[in-house]
């Protein structure tokens, strides 16, 4: 059968019984060449204007083609698995059939349940809606679990709703890339229980396990990068989105605006930080458990912020002996790691005489032991 889709796509045509005959089958007569049309236009891979005729190639044969397998119609019962996330585009995520008692079975019990008077079954819950506008669409699904596509041709009116179970949704955005990684994972568990009574398992009694990329959905289509970013760190920092936007433009990046008071030294030191964001409700996109901004690039938010960042950085880069022209040439280096403010950095002689007035200080010790050698000339 996709070799009869294969034929349709290559010849881009109807295809009648000899060209399946003279093609495919070693030129048989031509009326096996048309039963196999009629079987291929039954499975949705071919279609024909009339009831007769030849055949063109369908969408559900393109998708075939592309999947490099034919779905084969099969009647039972089932256990569909629906994901309710507005990041997930197919809300229909997996479909496994599920072992049911057989009519006789089910006949005994209605009928004992009459002697003994006990209350029937109810006749089920109503098809949700979205799987009842999925029968019959065309649409072709890739199970999360499995990988196997499957297409939904038609379902009954009334079914029973299982319990609910949880997948994990990651949803990871490097400011480098162009679209962010989805990733669902966990497991999906084949024994169903059912009102809490009634009890379902699916033919393969082992979970099966999820671990699948999924593409973009559709509510990142007009999300940036950078939006996101300032909508996470305004929900955690407490800071204007305007405010945000606006260093984002000075800085041509994001970057976060921080007091100086209270930064810890590795991230007085790196001017990075990473920050933790708790869960937040983002419009369009959903809810999202806490999660945590690595190495964020900082900068002072005010001017005074940035004055006693430069004269801290000024005073723990100090780590060997040094002289005048070199503290001169490491200000210069201080101070244009801060590109949107103007900071005043000591001089060698305030820097010396505030080494004098700290003589325990562990750093003091490469000022003054350089000044009490005559090593010490200003410029």
């Amino acid at each position: 059968f996709l070799a009869v889709a294969r034929l349709a796509a290559d010849l881009d045509r109807p295809l009648g019984g000899g060209d399946i005959s003279r093609e495919l089958l070693g030129r048989l007569p031509k009326l096996v060449g048309w039963r196999v049309i009629d079987r291929c236009v039954a499975l949705g891979l071919l279609e024909r204007r009339g009831d007769r005729g030849p055949a063109a190639l369908t969408e559900s044969g393109a998708a075939a083609l592309e999947q490099g397998a034919v779905l084969v119609p099969e009647e039972g019962t089932w256990r569909f698995f629906f994901v309710d996330d507005p990041l997930i585009d197919d809300a229909l995520v997996h479909v496994a059939p599920i072992e049911t008692p057989n009519a006789k079975n089910e006949r005994d019990d209605l009928y004992a349940a009459k002697r003994e008077k006990r209350n029937r079954p109810s006749r089920g819950d109503r098809v949700p809606a979205l799987l009842g506008k999925a029968a019959g669409s065309g649409y072709v699904w890739i199970s999360v679990a499995s990988a196997k596509p499957f297409e939904v041709r038609e379902v009954a009116k009334r079914g029973l709703a299982g319990e609910p179970g949880h997948l994990r949704l990651v949803v990871e955005w490097e400011q480098e890339q162009p679209e962010p990684r989805l990733t669902l994972r966990g497991e999906l568990e084949p024994r169903l229980t059912l009102r809490g009574e009634l009890e379902a398992v699916a033919k393969d009694r082992k979970p099966w396990r999820v671990d699948r990329v999924l593409g973009t959905p559709r509510a990142f289509e007009d999300v940036t990068y950078d939006e996101l970013w300032t909508q996470l760190v305004a929900s955690s920092t407490g800071l204007p989105a305007g405010e945000l936007e606006k260093w984002r433009g000075r800085a041509g990046t994001c970057v976060l605006p921080v007091a100086f008071d209270g930064l810890p030294v590795a991230a007085r030191r790196s001017m990075r930080q990473d920050l933790s964001v708790p869960q937040v409700e983002l419009d369009g996109l959903g809810c999202f458990e806490p999660t945590e901004l690595h190495a964020l690039a900082l900068v002072p938010r005010k001017p005074s912020d940035a004055q006693s960042w430069a004269e801290w950085l000024q005073w723990d880069r100090l780590s060997n002996y040094v002289v005048p022209a070199a503290l001169d040439v490491t200000a210069r280096k201080i101070a244009a790691l801060f590109p949107f403010h103007e900071p005043r950095l000591p001089v060698a002689d305030e820097l010396l005489r505030r080494a004098k007035a700290r003589p325990q200080d562990p750093r003091a010790r490469f000022l003054l032991a350089p000044a009490d050698l005559g090593l010490w000339r200003s410029p």
